[in-house]
């Protein structure tokens, strides 16, 4: 069963282990790795650990854009590349292990022409009929419109495709419009489906009344403190346990990976947000984003405690 994955703003992420890093300071880094990244990367890392076929599509473009689809070749990581004319963006991450601490420095990528938005819909076509399922996750590329993954959930609704959308801003709000099976905001980006910012302590009652009105899941990663969702208005709520975090980037997508997985299979609801916050806490014990602790999956999960409220 193929996972397709939209990943439209593809990278290649370097990253550099510096300890007690701090800004205007002279480091030399303990480690320097060069990786495609992405949170769409990040998510078919985690699905092909969990034994899942996952398939990128997504913009690559220039000499990075062709380091970028070498990467995934070596990571057998499926791609189905929509060339640009651009240059694929390169991020920096500085991952400082003392601290637990992470800097992110993102490249704002190519822009895309007329030509290469009217290529990029042409293979999305073609790519969907592929996926029974298809994670959306993200940032756009410029020059993008704000609307295209809200039009890709409709175009993949019309042929019974369920959809996810991780992303934020203008572009989560409208695609969840479009009735996808589950949006996946942090705390932060959640302020754009209640249309204003939602303070911790309004954070139930808002995400209660926005589910009653939608069958789509809401599912809000809380980071250490796991996942509150909503569904049909109620709420279900995991925490996982504590433990030592090495680098807390690619949880969230570790989480989506984790649920979608699971979901395919039971559709539990309950059970696959469990599964999904297990793998966001199995990410951020590693130093790299999109793997997991594996080996310690049992013993986290039987940790994570769910709790729902009707």
């Amino acid at each position: 069963m193929t996972i397709g994955i939209v990943a439209l703003n593809l990278g290649m992420d370097i990253s550099y282990r510096v300890e007690n890093f701090v800004v205007g300071g002279v480091f030399r880094a303990g480690a320097v790795a060069s990786f495609p990244g992405g949170k769409g990367v990040n998510v078919a890392r985690v699905l092909l650990q969990l034994g899942e076929t996952p398939h990128l599509f997504g913009c690559i473009g220039g000499r990075v854009g062709a380091q970028v689809a070498e990467g995934l070749y070596w990571e057998k990581l499926a791609l189905l590349p929509v060339r640009i004319r651009g240059e694929s963006r390169t991020c920096i991450h500085v991952v400082d292990p003392k601290r637990a601490v992470q800097t992110v420095i993102n490249d704002p990528g190519p822009r895309l022409s007329v030509t290469d938005n009217r290529r990029l819909r042409a293979a999305f076509r073609v790519f969907r009929r592929r996926c029974a399922v298809l994670i959306i996750t993200g940032s756009l590329p410029r020059g993008v419109p704000p609307g295209v993954y809200a039009a890709m959930c409709r175009e993949a609704a019309e042929e019974g495709i369920p959809t996810v959308v991780d992303a934020g801003g203008e572009a989560l709000r409208r695609a969840f419009h479009a009735r996808p099976l589950l949006v996946k905001p942090n705390r932060e980006e959640f302020a754009a489906l209640a249309g204003r910012r939602v303070s911790a302590r309004e954070l139930q009652s808002v995400l209660r009344r926005l589910s009653c009105s939608t069958e789509t899941i809401i599912a809000v990663t809380l980071g250490a403190a796991g996942v509150i969702a909503g569904h049909r208005g109620s709420l279900i709520a995991v925490r996982p346990p504590r433990v030592p975090v090495v680098n807390a980037i690619g949880s969230g997508d570790a989480f989506v990976a984790g649920f979608m997985s699971h979901y395919l299979r039971t559709q539990d609801v309950g059970e696959s947000l469990r599964r999904g916050v297990v793998c966001g806490t199995l990410n951020a014990m590693t130093e790299r984003p999109g793997t997991m602790a594996y080996g310690m999956f049992c013993d986290i999960l039987a940790a994570t405690r769910i709790r729902r409220t009707d």
